[in-house]
Formats: C-alpha cells, structure tokens, sequence
C-alpha cells in the first residue's frame, strides 16, 4: 500500500488484465500440457487411436424355406424367419421352427468363434481401431406335414355280423 489515500495499489498486473474469453484460455491450457517430443506425440496419438477402438459385430441369420416359421432360440420366441439378431456369446443354440402345415424343426447350431475372437487374441481385436463383422447363418428345408388319414373299420369285422343274423 502507498500513501495515507487509502488507495491500494497490486503489485501483479496481470491481476488487472481483462478477462480472456474461455477459448483462448484452453487453448493455452492445452498448448502448455502437450509433450514436446515428437516420440511422446507419437505416444499421445497412439493413446488417442486406442480410445477410437473399432468394435466387433455378430449377427445370426435364420432363414427357412418356406420363410415366415416362427424361431425359438433356446427355447424363447424370437420371432420369423427371416430373423436377424445380433448376438454377444459364442457356443450352442437351441433352434426350433414352427410353422402350420408343416413338421416342428429342432436343432442344435454350434455358433464357432472365428481366430479374432480367441482368448487373448478377442482383447486386441476389440481395442484394434477396425470393425469386424461375423455373420453366422443357418438356413433350414421345412418339411410338409403329412395329413393324418381317418381310420376306417376293417372290412372283415362287419362280415361275421352280417353272417350271424
């Protein structure tokens, strides 16, 4: 402090400078943080290529012919064929098709995970900055139902009776 005014004066005259608008300010925050070296760069642009991972996409498609059976998929209603679903786990499936005029289907579809998916090598795939996609489809024949035929009475059992009166 100077004088008896009872004025104040500040020693830092940055303190007075007028406010910067938000931008400029975190661009200078940013400036100040970045690595100088170009091998951390090269470092930091790597970080930044994992954080922008790829994924991998898995699709089942059931598909009868003729279409429009209803699919259970271990043992829950799925929906008609055609029927798509994207799916998380390798492994067996339970298939059962239904449709009227024709016989149930029921099977078992082992849904195999392609090399990309295998313990570790599923870890890297999922952070390589690359989408995959695994299509499995299973098509399946529907077979006709064959009508019941009524029963007839056997011929020779009417005989005798008509025989004894």
């Amino acid at each position: 402090m100077t004088g008896g005014s009872g004025s104040c004066r500040l020693r830092h005259p940055s303190v007075l400078a007028p406010p910067q608008p938000l931008a400029r300010r975190s661009l200078r925050a940013l400036g100040a943080l970045a690595p100088a070296s170009p091998a951390a760069q090269l470092a930091l642009l790597a970080v930044a290529c994992l954080l922008a991972t790829g994924c991998v996409k898995r699709t089942l498609v059931i598909r009868s012919e003729p279409p429009g059976a209803r699919v259970f998929l271990n043992d829950q209603r799925a929906g008609t064929t055609p029927y798509t679903k994207e799916f998380l786990w390798y492994g067996w499936y339970r298939v059962t098709l239904i449709k009227d005029g024709y016989d149930r289907l029921d099977d078992r579809a082992l849904i195999k995970a392609p090399p990309h998916q295998w313990i570790p090598l599923d870890f890297i795939a999922e952070l390589l900055p690359v989408k995959f996609e695994d299509t499995h489809e299973l098509s399946y024949e529907l077979v006709a139902s064959q009508p019941i035929p009524e029963p007839a009475p056997p011929a020779d059992l009417e005989a005798p009776h008509a025989e004894s009166r």
